[in-house]
Order: structure tokens, then C-alpha cells, then sequence
């Protein structure tokens, strides 16, 4: 990897994680940690700040979660950006939300630890319901109190890494339909009971975007579900 890929200008040195900085230090400030970025005449940058972040760095499980806060307090949020934040093992629990509203899931949700469930909670209370997507078990007293929070409106896909004991507790969800068909094809997946098949199709028939295509889908996987765990019938 070299300089010029990430910053810009024509530095041919190379970069490494996690500062993605090279020996001149032309890596912005606000990232790298170094002090003024470095010159010379390798680099012809503009000011590094007005430069495009490289949003694969952000996917990089060695950057981390400060690197990332600090780096997008120096950019404008837009769509492109925030969908590539979504894919970010360290993404600050802060950005959570508006991640979401660009109908993305963060990747860090997959990952989450009693310690982390019970910050989201704090942190960023409507999307709380995050922490059922984890492949950890979500503590039944944490769940009352996530609960008991307005929620916002759950999205798809639920991960295929999550906790077979969560399904329970996502079905008390509602959702768009692709969360609900999601979580039938999860429940499916995990060889669940089929009540809690039920379950989701009663969410999904609840959801303020279905349309009948929804439903005669979602009411086929869970007829199938059905048929495959009582093959007499």
C-alpha cells in the first residue's frame, strides 16, 4: 500500500495499520495521531482535510474506535459514507443510529458483549434492539429494559451469526419486511420452533411497509418451515 492511494499527491512510500501513515507523515493529523503533516517533493495534495476519506480503511479491525470518531468529525456524513461505516468492526456505538438510517446494519452488532449491549443501551437507546443481533445472549433483564425504550423501527437482514436464543426475543420486534423475512429464514435456519415462526409472520403482517407480496412470500417460508419439521403433513 502507498501514500498516494489514501492521501493523494504522488508519495510512492508505504503505509501501514493502523495510521495508514508513511514516513513524511502526509496521513491528516486527526487520524494518523502525528503532529503537522509532512511536505516535500513527493507530495502535491491539496489541504489534506479537503481530501475524500478512504472509506476501506474504516473496515480495518486495527483502526480504532477513536481513530474513527476523531476521522468523521472532520467529514460530512453522507450516504456512500455511512454505508461503508456500517461495515466497521469498530464503529462508535454514537453512530449507530445514522447508520441505520441509511438502511445498514452494523457489523459491530454481530459482536456484541453483555458490556457493550448494556452501553448501547445508554449510548444510543432507540436502536438498542441491536443487541439481539449478536451472536452473544441477550441477559432477559437488559431485554425489559430495552423494551421499555422508544424504539425505532427494526431493519433487516438479521446476521447469520446471531444468537439462536435471541430469535425469542427479536420476534417481540417489529420491523420493515425485510427484517421479518430475515428472521423467518434465521428461525428456518436454526431449526427453531415453528411458534416462533408464527411469530415473525404476525410481525411482518403488523408492518406499517408490507404489501401483499410480503405476506404470500413470508406465509410460504413459514408453510415450507412447517412441512419440513412434520413431513406427514
Amino acid at each position: 500500500m502507498i501514500c498516494s492511494r489514501y492521501w493523494g499527491g504522488d508519495c510512492r512510500l508505504l503505509v501501514s495499520s493502523p495510521s495508514y501513515d508513511c514516513a513524511e507523515h502526509h496521513a491528516p493529523s486527526w487520524f494518523s495521531g502525528h503532529g503537522k503533516s509532512g511536505g516535500g517533493s513527493h507530495w502535491e495534495a491539496k489541504v489534506q482535510e479537503e481530501i475524500d476519506f478512504p472509506e476501506e480503511i474504516l473496515e480495518d479491525p486495527m483502526v480504532t474506535e477513536e481513530m474513527i470518531a476523531n476521522a468523521v468529525s472532520h467529514l460530512e456524513l453522507k450516504v456512500k459514507l455511512l454505508k461503508s461505516l456500517a461495515k466497521s468492526p469498530n464503529l462508535p456505538m454514537d453512530l449507530f443510529e445514522k447508520v441505520l438510517e441509511v438502511k445498514s446494519v452494523p457489523k459491530r452488532a454481530e459482536k456484541l458483549t453483555e458490556p457493550e449491549m448494556i452501553d448501547l443501551r445508554e449510548t444510543a437507546p432507540p436502536v438498542a434492539w441491536l443487541s439481539a443481533y449478536s451472536d452473544k445472549n441477550v441477559p432477559e433483564e437488559l431485554w425489559r429494559q430495552i423494551c421499555s425504550e422508544v424504539l425505532h423501527m427494526v431493519i433487516g437482514p438479521v446476521p447469520g451469526t446471531v444468537n439462536p436464543d435471541n430469535l425469542r426475543l427479536l420476534c417481540d420486534l417489529r420491523g420493515d419486511p425485510g427484517f421479518h423475512h430475515s428472521l423467518i429464514r434465521a428461525i428456518q435456519k436454526n431449526r427453531a420452533p415453528v411458534e416462533l415462526a408464527f411469530r415473525a409472520l404476525v410481525g411482518l403482517r403488523e408492518s406499517s411497509e408490507v404489501d401483499t407480496w410480503d405476506i404470500a412470500e413470508a406465509t410460504r417460508l413459514v408453510s415450507d418451515y412447517v412441512a419440513e419439521l412434520n413431513p406427514k403433513y
